[in-house]
This record gives structure tokens, C-alpha cells and sequence, in this order.
């Protein structure tokens, strides 16, 4: 083979490499940037008066949702790519039981690759009682905080979400809740967490009939979900009453 034909060839390898780089770094930054926006319904809550509770952005990045109470705090995590204000509302009705809620944004809309996010709030704020809490993703990454952080926070609740942690030497008390019609957690992980979520006495596991994936939060439907045949403000509403039942 020639040189001329041989430097041809490499120049158009070369170009097909080029070619394919930038096309996995737009499909990559599409991924990322694409995410499931909240509906407008949330931003009513920043001017809501009644209950006594307000809703304001954190600093760090996120919002506060602040109860008359001072004992019993939350640290959300949102879901894979979800908008953080999406959980709002739920959040919302969380605090008309006493919790104040901490829902700070991740890295990317990843909480993956955010998972000792919530250790900021830890730190800087003193209840009696703290409450690890996520959906979907945020899930799996809010269980790696809680084992992180141990007996510092005193329950772990999941969403639509299993968890990979090993809190089997605390004494979290841990929840897992998802719908019948969820059908995007995934159910061969929840055997797993039933031995290692919490010792003995200490794990609870609830599915609610009717309730999907998406219906945790205001965001719309999501791939591969199945289709609520209860209302939103009723998944919220079950959810509700075992967590406060628990905690």
C-alpha cells in the first residue's frame, strides 16, 4: 500500500473516531440536561401562608421547607433527573405533621454522584430526630448517607427505591414504600434490603395498592412506570400516615 493511500485511510479513521466521540458527548450532555421538569402547580407553595409553614431556596442550592415545629427533620433526595421542586407538594404535607424538609439539589439531577449531599444540613442544623428520605435514585443514594452517617440520623425512608447499604449495626428504623402499579423499582433488589435495611424489628415495607413511581411527586408520567388508579393526594396521603405512624 502506497503512503498516500495509507495516510487516506488514517485520516478517515481518524475522522470516523472524531465523528463518533462527538456524538456520544452530545447524546451524554442531552442525557444530563434532559430532566423531568416539575409542574407549575409546585411554585404555588412559595407563597402559600396558611399552616404556618413557608417554602424558600437554600443557599447551597435546593429548598427549605419550614414547619412551626423545631424537633423532626427531613433530607430528600429527588429522583433520577427529576426536578427537586417536583417533591414540593409532598414535602408540603410532610411538614403539616411537624417535619422540616431539606430537599437540596445533586449534581447533575444525579444523586449518585451527590450521596453525602444531605451530610451539609447534618453538620449545620440541630433536631432531635432526622429522617433520610428519597425516591427513586435518590433513594439508593440516601441509604449510602445513611450508612455512612450511622446512628446520627434516626430513620431512612424509600420510595419507589431499594437500598444498598448495610444498617444492620444501627439502630435506624428503616421504610420502604412503592405502589402496585410501580413499574420502575426494582423488585428483585427489595429481598436484599429486607436482610440488610435495618436489624431485626427495625425494617417496615409497605406497598400501596393503586400507587405508581411518578405519583410521589408533581412531575408528570415517566417511562416504564404502570398507571395510578388512585390519586396523587391519596398516595400522599398513605405514605404520610405510615411514616408519621413510625416515626
Amino acid at each position: 500500500m502506497s503512503d498516500k493511500k495509507m495516510k487516506k485511510g488514517t485520516k478517515i479513521a481518524l475522522c470516523v473516531v472524531a465523528a463518533v466521540v462527538v456524538l456520544l458527548a452530545v447524546v451524554i450532555i442531552r442525557y444530563f440536561t434532559t430532566i423531568h421538569a416539575a409542574e407549575d402547580v409546585v411554585y404555588e407553595y412559595y407563597s402559600k401562608t396558611a399552616d404556618g409553614i413557608t417554602v424558600s431556596p437554600l443557599e447551597s442550592g435546593g429548598v427549605f421547607i419550614d414547619s412551626p415545629s423545631t424537633g423532626k427533620a427531613v433530607i430528600y433526595y429527588p429522583g433520577c433527573k427529576v426536578e427537586y421542586t417536583s417533591y414540593i407538594p409532598f414535602c408540603y404535607e410532610l411538614a403539616k405533621q411537624g417535619y422540616d424538609v431539606f430537599i437540596p439539589t445533586v449534581k447533575l439531577n444525579f444523586a449518585l454522584f451527590d450521596k453525602m449531599r444531605g451530610q451539609e444540613f447534618l453538620d449545620s442544623y440541630d433536631y432531635d430526630t432526622w429522617i433520610l428520605m428519597g425516591h427513586s435514585m435518590g433513594g439508593i443514594a440516601i441509604a449510602s448517607l445513611a450508612e455512612a452517617v450511622g446512628d446520627k440520623v434516626q430513620g431512612l425512608v424509600l420510595l419507589g427505591a431499594h437500598g444498598p447499604a448495610d444498617l444492620t449495626g444501627t439502630n435506624i428504623k428503616t421504610l420502604v414504600m412503592y405502589g402496585s402499579e410501580d413499574g420502575v423499582v426494582q423488585r428483585k433488589q427489595l429481598p436484599a434490603g429486607r436482610e440488610k435495611l435495618a436489624k431485626p424489628g427495625n425494617y417496615h415495607e409497605l406497598e400501596i395498592e393503586g400507587a405508581n413511581h411518578a405519583g410521589w411527586a408533581h412531575y408528570g408520567s415517566q417511562a416504564m412506570d404502570g398507571e395510578a388508579f388512585i390519586s396523587r393526594e391519596e398516595q400522599f396521603k398513605q405514605g404520610i400516615e405510615a411514616i408519621t405512624a413510625l416515626f
